[in-house]
């Protein structure tokens, strides 16, 4: 890359990454890096990985195009069950916000042994709110909020947490007026991406618990999903869109579900051909099986 300045010519060999929204950052190995230690590859392995494909990058390259690299890499030399898979971001935005994603947050905390009761209407004080789900954590109450988006660069900014937590002071009052009988200990939010800063800020100060991509620094959504292996049934790839939806709609939203069922009885629920649930089920046990 030439860069100009004044009346001298710089050369550089700084190459830069092009992000999913158009913006453009300086390519960063370490991230490279980062994304293989969350899929569970070991350091000197992830190191490797990241090495190859800095050699075969470009000035100009899609971050999609880069983890494209790294999967074939990794199916190649660590595990063939990456061969299989989709982006684990990717995964979670092409799920369905209702009633997919909604769905699989709510199995998510369950499968941590947190009891979660489904998606209700609770009378407020002023209004009657649908909630996605409350959760019980060590005797206390939380109503649960998912927030999805379809475009995984897409955050989830300050005016979200201010609308839950207005929600969850109008749930409390009405329980103190009587008007219902659940009292809030708080309220989670999680969705599929990142948040703004000030969303974090102003839920740290209100005291809401925030869930998300990369939010809170150790024991966030991407981190968590990849230690207990909560994958998305969108994470299998090679599929036709019908085939996931039919399996979200019948409730079946994580790779667990595909795997613990008869073929029989996946078939049964979704309607879908049974050898074609054979082979997502193949798929869904080898990406479960990596150590």
């Amino acid at each position: 890359m030439i860069v100009y300045l004044s009346n001298f010519v710089i050369y550089t060999n700084a190459m830069y990454v092009v992000k999913a929204d158009g913006r453009r950052e300086e390519f960063d190995r370490s991230k490279i890096v980062r994304t293989c230690l969350r899929m569970g590859v070991p350091r000197e392995v992830a190191e490797e990985i990241a090495a190859k494909v800095e050699q075969r990058s470009y000035d100009g390259i899609s971050t999609r195009e880069i983890l494209q690299i790294v999967f074939e890499l990794l199916s190649k030399h660590h595990h063939p069950s990456f061969r299989h898979r989709e982006s684990l971001r990717d995964a979670l935005s092409a799920l369905r916000p209702k009633p997919d994603f909604e769905q699989y947050v709510r199995l998510f905390f369950r499968e941590q042994g947190y009891t979660v009761l489904p998606n209700q209407i609770v009378r407020g004080r002023c209004l009657d709110y649908e909630l996605d789900g409350i959760i019980e954590i060590n005797g206390k109450k939380y109503m649960l909020e998912v927030k999805h988006h379809v475009n995984s660069h897409t955050r989830t900014g300050l005016e979200v947490c201010l609308a839950i937590y207005a929600k969850l002071l109008d749930l409390n009052k009405g329980y103190e007026l009587g008007v219902s009988t659940i009292k809030f200990d708080g309220a989670i939010v999680v969705c599929n991406t990142k948040f703004t800063f000030h969303a974090i800020k102003y839920s740290e100060c209100a005291g809401l618990i925030l869930l998300g991509w990369n939010y809170p620094k150790e024991k966030n959504l991407s981190t968590l999903i990849e230690k207990m292996k909560l994958y998305p049934i969108t994470y299998v790839k090679g599929f036709d869109k019908e085939v996931y939806e039919k399996l979200g709609d019948s409730g079946i939203v994580l790779l667990k579900q595909v795997v613990s069922a008869p073929v029989a009885e996946l078939a049964r629920v979704s309607g879908l051909d049974e050898e074609l649930l054979s082979k997502f089920k193949e798929k869904a046990r080898e990406i479960l099986s990596k150590p």
